[in-house]
């Protein structure tokens, strides 16, 4: 017997039953250990509190979501379900420097016109789309559509405290499926531009602003008072500038004129006022200076001038207590005496407080992924309920590779 075969005979050799059990096991140990890597876990149910496509165009569209929780977040878009490679980053994020935030905001830009779009938000590598895994889409506006450009609605928003509120993200809606939104600069400012298909427009107009700590302010107001807003807004407090157009018309502002008349317009005696910050007016003399004393847990007071036609008005900053409060205004009549008008009001707290002196219809709008679905978008009834998921095919190459692996190393041994 020759060495050679000596060494053959004595060689050990595992049986092949087991080497292909050792083999599966070790393609399933791999398969565990990489799907947790790149799997994403199951996202909360309550990610995304609200999604709108807004700023629809020919070649551009904006996107905002509401997370519940803060995190950092993209969107993956193209114009396939199956081809999804394009990346973009929220407005304020550089591709080297993510931030975390409730409210995020992408822009969309060279899009092509009538055409659909699919997207899934990333949300802290959590991949989330509709219910059956299936992609949020939109579509750009045909060419053939013309559109009509409007005055472009502006404002400011401020914190309680005066301080001017940035990022906060502004949503504009004129009918039930047409939205514009932009974010506001660091000096609280914001400006959204109009163009806007002359078959939709309404001359209602409803304006909710979400800032970054979650507080909200919604507005309803009209086209004639959106460049720029009647006032500075206070972000938390809701306003109806409708219906103060309705309300003021009812008086002439050249009768007041004529007679000089002086009154506290709102609230009027013993009123009782949903909320907590009233907007208080009245009627003076033209250009008059008007002194304001506010009676409530604490007492303020304020030096206001009124306007061209003797209107005035005053934005109660700190929210006033439940019950009874008082009201006080003080000028000066054409005899250059001195008027003192006061009024009791009430303040009753209800939520979705109108800022009129009287019960109005709150102004408080639904803008959220639950209106209906149009041709120009389509958001999920149920995108309160998002899934995560991503493609099986990659780990199924995985596991092929593994057991050609294997194979090979039967064949071999």
């Amino acid at each position: 017997m020759v060495y050679s075969q000596l060494y053959l005979q004595n060689k050990f050799k595992i049986p092949t039953f087991i080497s292909l059990i050792i083999v599966v096991l070790v393609v399933l140990i791999f398969l565990s250990i990489f799907q947790k890597k790149a799997y994403p876990s199951k996202a909360s149910p309550k990610k995304i509190k609200k999604l709108l496509i807004t700023n629809i165009s020919y070649s551009s569209a904006s996107i905002y979501w509401l997370t519940e929780e803060k995190g950092i977040s993209w969107i993956i878009y193209g114009t396939s379900v199956k081809d999804l490679k394009k990346i973009i980053l929220d407005d304020r994020d550089l591709p080297d420097k993510k931030n975390s935030y409730y409210n995020h905001y992408v822009t969309l830009k060279d899009l092509l016109p009538n055409s659909e779009y699919f997207f899934y938000v990333v949300f802290d590598n959590h991949l989330i789309f509709q219910n059956k895994n299936m992609p949020f889409k939109f579509r750009t506006l045909p060419s053939q559509i013309k559109l009509k450009n409007l005055k472009p609605a502006y404002g400011k928003v401020i914190d309680i405290d005066n301080t001017p509120v940035k990022e906060a993200v502004v949503i504009l809606a004129l009918d039930e499926k047409t939205y514009y939104s932009t974010l506001t600069k660091s000096s609280g400012e914001w400006l959204i531009p109009i163009n806007i298909d002359e078959k939709n427009i309404s001359e209602k107009v409803k304006i909710e602003i979400i800032s970054e700590n979650k507080k909200i302010s919604s507005i309803i107001t009209n086209l004639n008072k959106m460049a720029p807003l009647p006032e500075t807004i206070i972000i938390g407090k809701n306003y109806n500038f409708q219906e103060e157009n309705q309300v003021l018309s009812a008086h002439s502002s050249l009768a007041y004129n004529k007679e000089g008349k002086i009154d506290i317009i709102y609230p009027a005696k013993n009123a009782t006022i949903p909320g907590f910050f009233p907007l208080i007016k009245g009627i003076a003399l033209p250009n008059a200076e008007v002194f304001i004393i506010l009676e409530s847990t604490k007492r303020y007071s304020a030096k206001i001038k009124a306007d061209n036609n003797g209107f005035w008005s005053y934005s109660v900053i700190n929210p006033l207590a439940l019950g009874k409060n008082k009201i006080t205004a003080i000028t000066k009549n054409k005899e250059n005496k001195s008027i003192v008008i006061t009024h009791d009001f009430y303040i009753s707290g209800d939520s979705g407080a109108a800022v009129l002196g009287e019960a109005t219809p709150s102004a408080t709008i639904a803008i959220s992924p639950t209106f209906t679905p149009t041709p120009t978008f389509y958001v999920s009834p149920t995108p309160t309920s998002p899934v995560t998921g991503i493609s099986y095919f990659n780990l199924s190459i995985l596991a092929l590779s593994f057991l050609i692996i294997g194979v090979g190393f039967l064949a071999i041994f």
